[in-house]
């Protein structure tokens, strides 16, 4: 499979799953989605796999690095300010309450996510170096 066939099956995969998860979300029907995504998910895994010419390389991985602390460390700083903001607005608006500390929980389990998958990459690089 060439490269430009691969790029043309994600395209095609994409436009599937956003009509089959938008028809199915119309419908309040929640699984089926979550099936479809991960079916075209491993469909595409599969495509990704029989390509003869390079998808990816060292550089993408280096600048997705990158762009993913940045992401994490930005988000948390929001996520901060905006959970004390809201505990700050709670008294106009009892709801604001639990939506700061579904927030700030939210943020936490991110931070820690992202925290024990590094070290997870960091103690593991010789094996996934390529």
């Amino acid at each position: 499979m060439s490269l430009k066939q691969f790029k043309f099956a994600k395209i095609v995969t994409a436009v599937l799953v956003a009509l089959i998860v938008a028809q199915n979300v119309v419908n309040d029907e929640f699984f089926i989605p979550i099936v479809v995504v991960a079916l075209a998910s491993l469909v595409l895994f599969y495509l990704k796999s029989r390509v003869k010419e390079v998808v990816v390389d060292e550089r993408d991985y280096a600048i997705a690095g990158k762009a993913a602390l940045l992401t994490v460390q930005i988000f948390g700083w929001l996520a901060m300010v905006t959970v004390f903001i809201f505990y700050s607005q709670q008294e106009k608006n009892s709801a604001f309450a639990p939506v700061a500390v579904t927030l700030a929980y939210a943020t936490c389990a991110l931070l820690l996510l992202y925290t024990l998958i590094f070290h997870f990459y960091d103690r593991n690089s010789a094996k996934y170096e390529k």
